[in-house]
């Protein structure tokens, strides 16, 4: 993983320890349910949106120098 020297403070989301201005991180991407199929859209009889449902969702998060390397 690449790591990144940071901008502002994080807190990292492995281990919750503070990942300070100027310290290397690295970004790590989590996902719920199944991001890779495609969302659907259920209308009505007369064709009209009624809702739309998502399959998953995807996001990145902030993990400190140790724990990349411990990983």
């Amino acid at each position: 993983m690449k790591l990144i020297k940071s901008r502002k403070n994080y807190t990292c989301y492995l281990c919750k320890t503070t990942i300070n201005k100027g310290d290397k991180y690295g970004k790590k991407s989590f996902s719920e349910g199944k991001p890779w199929q495609p969302d659907k859209v259920i209308k009505d009889e007369n064709g009209e949106f009624r809702a739309f449902e998502m399959q998953g969702i995807r996001w990145t998060r902030q993990v400190c120098e140790p724990c990349v390397v411990n990983q």
